[in-house]
């Protein structure tokens, strides 16, 4: 989920791990690919995601990917953009020409599953908005926020985290990772 040690240590993993568990990836003869690119059918790759795009994914996260030819996607909470410790547009921008996928993670990153019908909307249509203005694409696929699974949204791909002992109720093209 980070590759800065920001966050919850339980979704954090330190840059210099990070990249040894890139280059495991590769001696494996796999490859970090985008969610989209993995439930398309890309040979020999794993889905990579970070969820939020706190400056430390941009610093290490994609710095690591980008230094072994690998791609990832990036879930961004589109009202955190710019703000100390996230991403810029800019920086988004500049990972988008380096082959990584800018998805959403919500506008505001609530618990979806409690707001009104109102509010539900203005945080999916809101960030959907302003990634596909600012990056100039068709945003498609939602990370949910806090590990939620059943919010009504019309996203062609929802990801969402489940415990491992769970994944066999889920279909594969429904979740990014597992805990």
């Amino acid at each position: 989920n980070r590759a800065s040690g920001g966050g919850p240590a339980r979704f954090s993993v330190p840059a210099p791990e990070f990249g040894r568990e890139l280059d495991q990836l590769r001696g494996l003869g796999l490859d970090g690919r985008p969610l989209r690119e993995v439930l398309a059918g890309a040979d020999a790759a794993v889905a990579i995601t970070f969820d939020d795009c706190d400056l430390g994914q941009y610093e290490h996260g994609f710095r690591a990917l980008r230094e072994r030819g690998m791609t990832a996607t990036f879930f961004a909470v589109t009202d955190w953009i710019g703000r100390p410790g996230y991403c810029t547009w800019d920086q988004l921008r500049e990972m988008k020409a380096g082959g990584m996928d800018i998805q959403s993670h919500s506008k505001s990153h609530p618990f979806l599953s409690e707001q009104s019908a109102e509010a539900l909307d203005r945080e999916l249509r809101g960030s959907k908005a302003a990634l596909d203005k600012e990056l100039d694409q068709d945003t498609d696929t939602i990370a949910l926020p806090v590990n939620q699974s059943r919010v009504p949204v019309s996203y062609r791909t929802v990801a969402f985290n489940v415990p491992r002992s769970q994944v066999a109720r889920f279909p594969s093209s429904s979740m990014v990772s597992m805990n």
